[in-house]
């Protein structure tokens, strides 16, 4: 991109605290189930809603998965266990489906790259394997569980802000919106956890986001602001 002026910004958009905060991950709300024994997937989901939790946990966002890592490797002492997650086979579709009913984005980390609704007829509920990567398990063999609130959280996002550019080569738009500032279209992207990129045209007033490999590089355009969201 010789010639081309641009500036790069790191930024952490979050729809409860101030626009921009460089928050510890303060918005999810994730627990382990610390028991003496091991749970099925269905017996998981059983304790995780009695004990106040929507069900076992969403981690269908870059900020959560990354969240969730720090503190299975960190804090919570499950660093070799495989923890069953609100990932399941959705009886309609054969696809997998998170709880909160949004698919896994297309870059999610997979347990030897396998598609995760490959088996859906006997593996059909999803995990967080010792490998800090998602697969499918039958769900009947007891493991650990994570517990998780989906419903109704706000949600945000980290990334790189690009001004004067603009995504190259979109070949695949998840939305296409009227705001009214570049931290709205971020925030936009934040909602979507598919999002990967979301460019704020000024002259418009729109944004435009696009998921994981939706973009082949960037051309300039002095209208346009680019959020450039972290991924897996």
């Amino acid at each position: 991109m010789e010639g081309i002026l641009y500036t790069l910004q790191t930024l952490w958009i979050s729809s409860v605290f101030a626009p921009i905060v460089p928050t510890a991950a303060a918005l999810f709300d994730f627990q382990p189930i610390f028991t003496g024994n091991k749970c099925s997937h269905s017996k998981c989901e059983l304790i995780c809603q009695e004990q106040g939790y929507d069900g076992l946990a969403v981690i269908s966002s870059p900020e959560a998965y990354a969240y969730a890592l720090h503190m299975r490797n960190h804090h919570w002492n499950l660093a070799n266990e495989v923890i069953f997650l609100g990932l399941t086979i959705n009886a309609e579709s054969g696809l997998a489906t998170w709880s909160d009913g949004t698919p896994p984005a297309s870059d999610i980390p997979k347990t030897g790259g396998v598609d995760l609704s490959a088996d859906p007829k006997t593996k059909r509920k999803g995990r967080l394997e010792t490998d800090s990567k998602f697969g499918m398990g039958r769900g009947t063999l007891a493991k650990k569980g994570l517990c998780g609130n989906h419903k109704n959280l706000s949600t945000e996002a980290f990334g790189t802000s690009v001004n004067g550019m603009k995504p190259s080569g979109l070949s695949s738009v998840l939305s296409e919106v009227e705001v009214l500032s570049y931290l709205e279209c971020a925030m936009v992207c934040g909602q979507d956890s598919r999002c990967r990129v979301a460019v704020f045209n000024s002259d418009l007033l729109t944004c435009m986001t696009g998921g994981s490999g939706s973009y082949t590089g960037f051309t300039e355009d002095k209208k346009c602001q680019t959020f450039i969201r972290s991924g897996f």
